[in-house]
């Protein structure tokens, strides 16, 4: 059973000419066991959160007991943001695109770049982890640090068919101790609510709190509640530590958003506020059919970061917001009305990390220093 400690402290981000760092304000020492970095990475954005064809997880670890004190955070991992982390002295990578993707048949770090970094990676001790689709899909992810830069009245995913797709509306808490888990039938129930949890794709997590005691969390809705009761009706020692309460507000979950705005804006103002949103002085803009760029009639956003049209296709919206699009889906969606607005690919994931290295540090206890990239950028310029 996986444990997870985390703690909570007030963060302070500390700046200095050559790099930015978040760092705990109480002097613990700082370091972690590999391991249990990679435990809270899972728990914060669980991978089977991740679309089916993604590679996600821990992608390299070094050998024997590995112990992290920084953690450099980038959207993309080269050999410059490579050699900004041996600068740095960083012993984990966290790179949102996964730069082991395909198959790796052989390493030749004479001939391939990205079998420069594996290589070097291995030889400095360096681990990667990649987190991708699972950090679009969780709530507080990707998407939705995108949607925040409007002013909604409801921001709610995308729901395809993805099973990752949906809503929670209970949290659900389950205390239980190492004596209860000794009964066999105990542990044969408790085994098979935490597979049923992973294969329903709730965000759910074990979390030790003390060294005889742990307790497992999750938010779900009714249905899900519902097979939770039924499997732990076998035990009365776990049906009796179930504790339920209803959620004042919905959690949703899922790929993309759609952005329903409080008030309607001109395609123009919407424009200006994504450049201000991701720091961009230009941006790629095709006006729906019809649509007249300075009119107030946009009610609606849908947003999805990287490259989204599988995703957005389909979606009722007066804008699709993403960073990448073929040139024959931007004519299909002007040619329905829908205006489309690309940012470049990295650029809409990008600025996510700052939003989410002072919520990692707090989720590390602030044992680890964690640094956000300063030579990361999406190769692209549009001038």
């Amino acid at each position: 059973m996986k444990t997870l400690l985390v703690g909570f402290r007030q963060s302070l981000k500390l700046k200095t000419a050559e790099n930015v760092f978040y760092s705990s304000l109480v002097g613990i020492s700082a370091r972690m066991e590999l391991k249990d970095v990679v435990s809270v990475l899972d728990s914060y954005a669980p991978l089977h959160f991740a679309e089916k064809w993604d590679n996600v997880g821990l992608l390299l670890g070094p050998s024997g007991r590995s112990i992290v004190e920084r953690v450099l955070l980038t959207n993309d991992l080269t050999e410059d943001v490579l050699d900004e982390t041996i600068q740095k002295k960083a012993d984990l990578i966290v790179s949102y695109h996964p730069p082991i993707f395909s198959a790796v048949k052989r390493l030749d770090a004479n001939i391939s770049w990205k079998d420069r970094l594996i290589v070097r990676c291995l030889e400095g001790r360096i681990a990667v982890y990649s987190p991708h689709t699972c950090w679009d899909v969780v709530p507080g992810g990707v998407n939705d640090w995108l949607s925040s830069a409007f002013n909604c009245s409801e921001i709610r995913p995308i729901l395809k068919s993805s099973s990752h797709a949906g809503c929670a509306n209970h949290n659900v808490t389950l205390e239980i101790t190492s004596e209860v888990l000794s009964d066999t039938v105990n542990r044969l129930v408790f085994d098979e609510l935490v597979s049923f949890l992973e294969s329903f794709h709730c965000v759910s997590n074990v979390a030790a709190i003390s060294e005889k005691s742990s307790c497992l969390r999750t938010n779900c809705n009714e249905k899900v509640l519902s097979e939770i009761t039924r499997i732990l009706s076998r035990s009365d020692d776990l049906s009796s530590r179930l504790c339920v309460v209803k959620l004042e507000k919905v959690l949703m979950f899922g790929p993309g958003r759609v952005c329903a705005l409080k008030e309607p804006h001109s395609l123009e103002k919407v424009v200006e506020i994504i450049k201000h949103h991701l720091k961009l002085d230009r941006l790629r803009l095709a006006i729906g059919r019809g649509r007249d760029i300075k009119a107030p009639c946009v009610k609606n956003v849908a947003v999805c970061a990287g490259s989204g049209i599988s995703i957005l296709r389909g979606c009722v919206a007066d804008i699709y917001l993403t960073g990448e699009m073929s040139h024959h889906d931007v004519i299909d969606s002007v040619s329905r009305g829908i205006s489309v607005i690309l940012c470049e690919h990295s650029n809409t994931e990008r600025g996510f990390l700052r939003h989410f290295a002072p919520k990692l540090t707090k989720l590390l206890d602030g044992k680890v220093q964690v640094f956000v990239s300063e030579l990361d950028r999406d190769p692209l310029i549009v001038f």
